[in-house]
């Protein structure tokens, strides 16, 4: 699978292939059917917001579920997965442990890096975090890992039904 890799600021991004790993128990491998790149990325590329490269850029996309991997089949909100499901990828989680969370800024969330998952590099494994990937032919591909159940991993939330 084709994503487009941030390596450096002010730098094109740089087209790699990498792998498409078997689906782990808790995770569930997603189609990218769109991505869009937010004013959040752009500030990535132009090294106003420091980023250690290599990262796939893109944190706003939509799905199809693919294949499940076994355990917990539930979104972020408790609500049943099954292959085929439109669903949009959440890359980071507000804790709900901080004072900003108990008192209603989640937003704000004090802890929200240590679940952004974008940020982490395609060099290892599952490799795709970030959402600017490239089907072959331009065709959705399986292109996508995520955890579900709402532990450990990027939040998955059903679209559809």
């Amino acid at each position: 699978m084709k994503a487009a890799v941030f390596i450096a600021p002010n730098s094109p991004l740089e087209i790699r292939d990498y792998p498409l790993l078997p689906v782990a128990a808790g995770m569930t491998r997603v189609s990218l059917l769109t991505s869009g790149l937010c004013g959040t990325d752009l500030h990535i590329w132009e090294g106003a917001l420091a980023m250690s490269p290599p990262v796939i850029p893109g944190h706003e996309y939509l799905g199809r579920i693919e294949e499940i991997g076994e355990g917990d089949t539930r979104d972020c909100l408790g609500q049943p997965l099954k292959v085929g499901d439109q669903v949009v990828v959440n890359v980071i989680e507000a804790c709900g442990c901080c004072h900003l969370c108990e008192t209603g800024g989640d937003a704000s969330c004090l802890n929200l890096l240590a679940s952004l998952t974008y940020i982490k590099s395609p060099e290892f494994p599952p490799h795709f975090h970030g959402g600017e990937l490239f089907p072959d032919a331009f065709s959705p591909q399986t292109a996508r890992q995520g955890a579900h159940g709402g532990g450990g991993g990027v939040p998955l939330r059903r679209t559809d039904g």
